[in-house]
């Protein structure tokens, strides 16, 4: 089931989360905006009323696409709901975005023999160096049975500044579960990594 009611401080709702086939968080979702910009809320998802709808292959593209769009907006909320999304290429992260899934019911799978360009199946990178983004609720399959090469695939990989991770479960990839990676000789700073299982990862569940 999705959250009975999404709020935000700023008092958005929109009735698209409740009770979505696929969902298993329960509940109301409350989203702090305390030190983010809500200028836009999109939904993904794979069937029914959403903004950017995923079709099974390379749904990366949609997903890229809503991420994009918020930002350009000047920041807000990616939500996706329940289901399994089949990822070929990197999600690029962007500043002041917050990509929630609808728990561990949305799944980011890796595909069968990937080539990840970039590291990071979820990637939060960029130049200038991001700030103010948010991964919350889901889960990623890194689906290490059928990825026999190692290179670029780990769970989260990021160079930034102000990232929220929390109630993620991340499994199963090739490489590192979650690298929040330092950019040069600066650091990642002022992180928040809260209520995550990470686990059955190929080199560790963090580094």
């Amino acid at each position: 089931m999705a959250p009975n009611k999404v709020t935000l401080s700023t008092g958005f709702l929109d009735t698209r989360y409740i009770n979505v086939t696929g969902d298993t968080m329960t509940g109301d979702l409350t989203v702090s905006t305390t030190d983010k910009v809500v200028k836009m809320v999109v939904v993904v998802g794979t069937s029914g009323a959403v903004d950017y709808l995923c079709d099974g292959t390379a749904d990366e593209v949609q997903i890229n696409q809503a991420i994009d769009a918020v930002n350009v907006a000047g920041g807000g909320i990616v939500f996706v709901r329940g289901g399994t999304y089949y990822i070929s290429s990197n999600i690029i992260l962007k500043s002041n975005v917050t990509l929630i899934g609808c728990g561990w019911g949305t799944i980011f799978k890796l595909i069968n023999s990937a080539t990840l360009s970039l590291a990071g199946i979820i990637r939060v990178v960029g130049s200038p160096r991001l700030s103010k983004v948010s991964l919350r609720n889901f889960a990623i399959d890194g689906n290490k049975a059928n990825n026999v090469t190692v290179t670029n695939k780990y769970g989260i990989y990021s160079t930034t500044d102000y990232l929220t991770m929390k109630d993620l479960y991340v499994h199963d990839c090739p490489a590192y579960g979650i690298d929040p990676h330092g950019d040069g000789s600066t650091p990642s700073q002022y992180l928040k990594i809260l209520n995550n299982y990470v686990v059955d990862n190929g080199d560790a569940s963090y580094d």
